[in-house]
């Protein structure tokens, strides 16, 4: 699960909680450029980049692990899975 807060003045605070892992908790790096956002996790040498959609709903773009790449679609999450 990928949770980022939008801050006030455009700034953006993120974490990823690995259910796997027993509910281990990292800090993202969270940059955006217009609708263009990357998101980085430092301490796995993981990245993602992607392009946010004009509802502001979802972010498409490409995961990448060291030398692995995979598509990934980020949803907004809502009450009960409704949009």
């Amino acid at each position: 699960v990928t949770v980022i807060t939008n801050q006030p003045g455009g700034t953006a605070l993120a974490e990823q909680v690995s259910v796997d892992e027993g509910g281990l908790r990292m800090y993202l790096v969270v940059a955006q450029n217009g609708r263009n956002v990357r998101i980085d996790a430092p301490a796995l040498s993981t990245s993602f980049t992607g392009e946010l959609n004009a509802a502001g709903t979802e972010i498409s773009g490409t995961w990448t692990l060291r030398q692995t790449t995979l598509p990934l679609t980020m949803v907004r999450a809502t009450v009960e899975g409704k949009r």
